[in-house]
């Protein structure tokens, strides 16, 4: 029943974020991207009925230790949103390395932002977002 939650709760958000549109002509496009990822990722924090699926994340990867079928199913889940964001960003033009790895930042900054929200109750979405501007 835990993956089962877990599952859909990511394949959710990963819907949502493969809806975010790429924007490649733009030379702001990756900061733009970036934004619209997060301000995304933000938005689904709770369900309509008020489930905290950030909690709920956290929880997943604490079960995910312990669950070989789980930790399975978040890596494919979130192995695929990477590919997506990948995919993005060679479409900048971005070679495939450095696609990856932008890739790889921005999944670094998404999962941070959703930790720090889940246990801390903070930052707020614009606080992350001003301070990657700069």
């Amino acid at each position: 029943m835990i993956r089962a939650a877990i599952e859909a709760s990511v394949d959710r958000i990963g819907a949502l974020i493969e809806a975010i549109p790429a924007d490649g002509a733009a030379s702001d496009a990756p900061r733009r991207y970036r934004r619209a990822v997060l301000t995304t990722v933000a938005a689904a924090e709770r369900t309509p009925d008020g489930v905290n699926l950030f909690a709920l994340a956290v929880q997943g990867w604490s079960h995910a230790q312990t669950d070989a079928a789980t930790q399975a199913a978040i890596a494919e889940r979130y192995g695929s949103i990477l590919a997506h964001w990948a995919s993005v960003a060679q479409g900048w033009g971005l070679s495939p390395a450095r696609a990856e790895a932008y890739a790889a930042a921005l999944g670094a900054v998404v999962l941070g932002y959703v930790v720090e929200r889940a246990l801390l109750a903070e930052p707020e979405v614009e606080v992350v977002l001003s301070a990657l501007d700069e």
